[in-house]
């Protein structure tokens, strides 16, 4: 019974130093790939290009003038989408640098701005 209760306390003491550790991680690694990742989503000129690319190839391609015009429609409206998607993006690592951030943050300017795209999707229900 003893033995037992020693166990307990060794498996108790553990799990309270690993929860302390953890309170102690060190977030400059994930403030240094959000704020990348936000620079990265700032490249709008790509979803441009895509969308844009059926036009310049059908005025080449004249016989398959149909299939371009198709291709631009689709992807016009993929176009839209792709932007959404950027903005949330951008959006979700602004959030997380400065959630990241060594010092005091407030974290209310931080976690708000992911609600108006979310909210723009119609997946959060606010």
């Amino acid at each position: 019974m003893l033995q037992r209760k020693s166990i307990l306390r060794v498996k108790i003491l553990s799990a309270l130093i690993a929860c302390v550790l953890s309170a102690c991680t060190d977030l400059s690694a994930v403030r240094e790939w959000s704020g990348t990742s936000l620079e990265a989503t700032q490249f709008n000129e790509v979803v441009a290009t895509y969308a844009d690319t059926p036009e310049r190839v059908a005025f080449y391609d004249k016989d398959q003038a149909s299939f371009w015009e198709t291709q631009a429609k689709t992807r016009r409206a993929q176009a839209k989408a792709l932007e959404l998607q950027l903005s949330l993006v951008g959006d979700y690592m602004e959030a997380l640098h400065v959630l990241s951030a060594d010092g005091v943050t407030d974290y209310t300017q931080g976690c708000s701005v992911l609600l108006t795209p979310a909210g723009m999707t119609g997946h959060y229900p606010g």
